[in-house]
């Protein structure tokens, strides 16, 4: 707990016109997790990915610019190779023959098992009940 405290202090975090406390990054939190049975050399390994995705912001709508700007391209970007993994993915499931690009960014690359992998995955999302937000 102590180390998920630290990460989220460390976190940056700015005020745009929509939110007064934007984070500015991904969060990805990462426990594993090993057992054996005793006078047993094998061993059961788990993964749990604790994932706080920045907000996707509309950027001109907030109006930002600078480095709130470059951080927000970035941050809409890293949403945007995540949603195409995950397309890619369900494109899979229906037997199509396709290539998961999960090089594509480092936040894929780190979630590779808990998006494709032998695993549960389940998500939260919290949004903006704004109509202005909404399209």
């Amino acid at each position: 707990m102590n180390f998920l405290f630290i990460g989220d202090t460390n976190r940056v975090v700015s005020k745009t016109p929509k939110n007064d406390e934007s984070t500015r990054s991904h969060c990805i939190f990462i426990i594993n997790i090993e057992s054996s049975k005793p006078n047993s050399d094998i061993k059961t390994v788990a993964s749990v990915h604790l994932v706080d995705l920045s907000g996707s912001e509309r950027i001109k709508q907030t109006g930002v610019e600078g480095l709130l700007e470059k951080e927000a391209i970035n941050i809409n970007l890293g949403l945007h190779y995540l949603e195409r993994i995950i397309i890619q993915l369900n494109q899979k499931a229906r037997g199509e023959n396709v290539h998961i690009s999960y090089r594509e960014s480092l936040m894929t690359m780190v979630l590779r098992d808990s998006l494709g992998g032998n695993c549960k995955t389940r998500m939260i999302a919290t949004m903006s009940p704004k109509e202005e937000d909404i399209m």
